[in-house]
C-alpha cells in the first residue's frame, strides 16, 4: 500500500501550533512512533514551555518540532506502509 498521497494532504498548517502556544490556547503537542520490535517508541513532544525529556522501559520522550514527518511516521503500519525514518536522540531510527 501505497500512502505517498497522505503526505500532499494539507493536514496542519505548520505555523499553527507555534501560534496557537503563544496564544495560550495549546501547550503541547506529542506524536508517538513506535519502534521495531527491537527498539524503543519515541514520543516527540513540542510545547511551549522547555519539557525534561524522559526513558522508560521501551519507551523514549524528546522535545521536537512536530513537523509532517512525524505524524506521518506515527500513522504507519509496517505490514501496509512503510515505515519512515526520524532521528532522536542520535541516528536515524526506522519508525
Amino acid at each position: 500500500m501505497d500512502y505517498t498521497p497522505l503526505a500532499q494532504l494539507p493536514w496542519i498548517d505548520p505555523g499553527q501550533i507555534p501560534r496557537r502556544m503563544e496564544a495560550g490556547h495549546q501547550h503541547a503537542e506529542a506524536v508517538t512512533a513506535f519502534g521495531d520490535p527491537t527498539g524503543p517508541h519515541h514520543t516527540f513532544i513540542q510545547a511551549r514551555h522547555a519539557i525534561q525529556p524522559w526513558k522508560r522501559l521501551q519507551r523514549l520522550a524528546v522535545a521536537s518540532a512536530i513537523a509532517q514527518r512525524h505524524r506521518l511516521a506515527s500513522a504507519a503500519i509496517p505490514i501496509a506502509c512503510p515505515a519512515r525514518s526520524l532521528a532522536a536522540d542520535g541516528p536515524a531510527h526506522w519508525r
